[in-house]
């Protein structure tokens, strides 16, 4: 039974209907700046009410991307097999074409670096995280704002993100589950290997670990996040598309942590060096792993699924196999 469930703030003033309403895209007081990047955590937002993010200007965003820029994924309904998260090819289709076939089919896109190509939504971006800095108290490196648009059950297998992020909420509702950021639910190796780009941000899962589980129902004009690494999985509700910006939010801190897990994993690989649980190295032997960190460059193939099916409008879930 799932007893873990994340609260909201009754007295958000936020809240559509509450007592004020701000013209700003949040209205955040003191709880939220206390749980910023520290635990798991939904506050409102007024995202959902701007034109750019109903169904034409969605297409529209996706029409003025890079074909290489919409990732288009379908997936199996396990939750335990994550073996079935396959890559596709959109082709030429339109954006209203790929919203058409996301609605009645099983199909996940993820639409990269939206913010940099299409300026309105970059400056929603900015803007957002400016009002975001000034309640919080934090400060960005860099942003990068991927647009997720996917299809009724649809779901992302339980992984764990090297940086920290947000997912603003727009249409539809789904589940995150999000897990504790430690053994059994993630080691301290797999969050090394993935800071430095050698494994997947995908985990094994066993699904008695959900009743460990925060649970986050989240709903259109909310936002989640939850601590840095901390792993978790996603999962639509029946009957309508989901629409959500997931904003990584690059921090000094942030950058500090995965600078230590590139060090510790590249002192692992090439000396056999391992801190104690828990700890990080000593400062001497901290340097010496960041320069064989910046010796040995980030890996990518992680990040380079090969493509296994193109989006079809006229095969079943509008996945057409490639041979």
């Amino acid at each position: 039974m799932l007893t873990n469930r994340v609260e909201r703030d009754r007295h958000d003033p936020c809240r559509k209907g509450g007592p004020t309403m701000a013209p700003s895209l949040i209205n955040w007081g003191e709880g939220e700046a206390r749980a910023w990047g520290e635990r798991t955590h939904v506050a409102r937002h007024d995202l959902d009410g701007l034109d750019l993010f109903a169904r034409n200007g969605i297409a529209r965003i996706i029409d003025a991307m890079p074909r290489s820029a919409v990732h288009a994924y379908t997936m199996g309904d396990d939750p335990c097999d994550g073996a079935t998260w396959r890559r596709g090819d959109v082709a030429d289709l339109t954006g209203l074409q790929l919203l058409d076939i996301v609605d009645q089919g099983r199909l996940w896109l993820n639409i990269v670096g939206a913010g940099q190509h299409v300026p309105e939504l970059g400056a929603i971006v900015d803007e957002l995280y400016g009002e975001v800095s000034s309640t919080v108290g934090d400060a960005w490196s860099t942003l990068k704002a991927t647009l997720l648009v996917s299809s009724p059950s649809a779901q992302v297998f339980y992984h764990a993100d090297n940086q920290p992020n947000a997912l603003w909420h727009i249409r539809g509702e789904k589940k995150v589950f999000v897990y504790p950021c430690r053994e059994p639910y993630v080691s301290v190796r797999q969050l090394d290997s993935i800071a430095a780009g050698y494994a997947d941000e995908q985990l094994p899962y066993d699904p008695a670990w959900d009743a460990s589980a925060e649970v986050i129902d989240l709903q259109p004009g909310e936002v989640a996040w939850w601590p840095q690494n901390s792993p978790h999985r996603v999962v639509n509700a029946p009957g309508e598309p989901s629409v959500s910006l997931s904003v990584e939010h690059r921090t000094t801190a942030s950058t500090r942590t995965e600078r230590r897990q590139r060090a510790d994993f590249h002192l692992r690989r090439t000396f056999g060096l391992t801190p104690p649980p828990g700890k990080w190295l000593d400062p001497v032997t901290l340097v010496a792993g960041s320069a064989l960190a910046k010796v040995a460059p980030k890996q990518r193939a992680r990040n380079e699924r090969a493509v296994s099916f193109v989006v079809d409008p006229e095969a079943e879930g509008g996945v057409k196999s490639l041979a």
